[in-house]
């Protein structure tokens, strides 16, 4: 068996990758029994998401996680309780191959940490580290650098020394993993690397023809890491400059600290931003309607897996993106998949493309989008996941 928790998220988080992870592991192990933990409607989430075929072969087990944002004191009780109730499962049943955690924080690593080296020896784990690497960029202030209780609850002393031998802590992608180990050395073989798994609710579709108006879009919340403003100046600008040839859609939702805002420029959007999360479908019809997704992304990404960049692929919409690691390296091994550009590159390279209406171009680039699709399907993954269970499994 394999038990699988997710003991963070909540509600439609980290949802595409959960159910692609579920998924490829079903592929690796199809006679395996797996049984996945997470908050309730957060399970119900990905039940949806994996679709009926799968849902049925995985057992579904609501549990109660911390409140999302409690930081490590007020969280680490509760996660002390979980890991401590999922150890028990494994105790009660010999098939348990493996605990997985499909997120993982401070809290949760050195919790593991007690477990595995000090009190059930013989378990194995697997780790998924997500966007925490993010934290590693920032300098603590020096009141907090000589706080030993910050210290102790911070990412970056959690991941240098609450690891241990008997698991395995799961990087999303190669260039997130080189990034964190150009900045920390002493972390070289720390990690092992899967790539993001596709969300696995693409549809087979001819490519539009790119034709005026050009259809851009900026996808998911409005952050500025994720380059929202800027998304948002180069809409004004191009739209001054090249005037009905570009739309400039927004799929995704403002924050409710936004929604009392006067935000300049946000006129200069197709249609009326949504202010609730959109559901996965309302979300995917909206994607599906681009020629371009717009990925203008800050330094955080150089540390962070990018799982609209997986709905892009999914969905074969080529990017309009920044210079960041995880584009650089699709690019270097699959070729055309969009543009890659400065930031003050951004309108030129938008006005080349409404100017172009290169559609032979477009039609490659989609083709690429295809390419990578095919590297990540859950055949692909599945034998690269088979093969760390089994060195898990041998670890002393």
């Amino acid at each position: 068996m394999f038990l699988v928790c997710e003991p963070i998220a909540w509600g439609i988080e980290h949802v595409p990758f959960n159910a692609g992870l579920l998924k490829t592991i079903r592929t690796a192990f199809p006679e395996k029994k797996i049984r996945f933990l997470g908050e309730a409607t957060h399970c119900e989430e990905v039940r949806a998401q994996i679709g009926s075929e799968l849902d049925t072969s995985i057992e579904w087990v609501p549990i109660a996680v911390p409140p999302r944002q409690a930081d490590f004191y007020p969280r680490l009780p509760a996660t002390m309780r979980l890991v401590a109730a999922m150890i028990r499962q494994v105790k009660d049943d010999p098939t348990c191959r493996v605990l997985t955690f499909t997120s993982g924080n401070a809290a949760l690593l050195w919790t593991l940490k007690l477990h595995l080296s000090m009190l059930h020896k013989g378990i194995k784990a697997q780790v998924v580290l997500h966007g925490d690497f993010s934290t590693l960029r920032y300098r603590s202030s020096l009141k907090k650098h000589l706080n030993p209780f910050f210290r102790l609850g911070s990412f970056r002393t959690a991941v240098r020394f609450a690891c241990d031998r008997r698991a395995q802590y799961v990087v999303l992608e190669e260039a997130v993993r080189d990034a964190v180990v150009a900045k920390f050395a002493h972390l070289a073989d720390r990690f092992i690397v899967l790539e993001l798994p596709l969300p696995g609710d693409g549809r087979s579709a001819s490519p539009l023809a790119l034709t005026t108006p050009v259809r851009f879009g900026y996808l998911g919340r409005a952050y500025a890491t994720k380059g929202f403003f800027t998304y948002l100046d180069v809409a004004v600008e191009v739209s001054r400059r090249r005037p009905g040839q570009a739309e400039f859609h927004f799929v995704g939702s403002l924050t409710e600290a936004q929604q009392s805002q006067n935000i300049p420029n946000i006129d200069i959007l197709t249609g009326r931003p949504s202010t609730v999360p959109l559901s996965r479908h309302e979300f995917l019809v909206g994607l599906e309607s681009l020629h371009f997704a717009c990925l203008f992304y800050d330094e955080t990404y150089e540390f962070t897996a990018s799982a609209v960049l997986l709905d892009c692929v999914e969905h074969a919409k080529p990017i309009v993106g920044s210079r960041r690691s995880i584009f650089v390296n699709l690019e270097e091994r699959f070729a055309d998949l969009g543009y890659l550009c400065d930031t003050d590159e951004y309108a030129d390279v938008v006005e080349s493309i409404v100017v172009a209406l290169d559609d032979d171009r477009y039609r490659r680039q989609v083709e690429t989008m295809n390419m990578v699709k095919a590297s990540r399907s859950a055949d692909v993954l599945a034998e690269r996941y088979r093969a760390y269970v089994d060195a898990l499994l041998t670890k002393a």
